[in-house]
């Protein structure tokens, strides 16, 4: 199995939203301006959605009224990307 740059950018971005989520959790945790919610919008609207997903499992698994809208937002664009990337990707699933 050959990977292509799509699959490079994929799995790069999504290792970036992970790291970015991790980021704003300890900011979140720690300070009380400091977060940085935009930059987690924007990797999950370009693809690192699978990534903040799974740091939000592992990390932040608490649900407050103030993290709730970002969840369902990033849960949202997951479901749009995997379309997407089914879509590009159908002859590994073409049985």
């Amino acid at each position: 199995m050959q990977l292509n740059y799509f699959d490079y950018y994929v799995i790069g971005i999504n290792v970036i939203g992970f790291l970015i989520f991790l980021v704003n959790h300890l900011l979140y945790t720690f300070t009380d301006e400091l977060q940085i919610d935009i930059v987690v919008t924007i990797v999950s609207i370009i693809g690192g959605s699978a990534g903040i997903i799974l740091a939000m499992l592992l990390f932040s698994r608490a649900a407050v009224k103030a993290n709730m809208m970002s969840r369902v937002f990033v849960a949202c664009v997951f479901v749009i990307q995997f379309v997407i990337f089914l879509i590009v990707n159908r002859e590994l699933f073409s049985w």
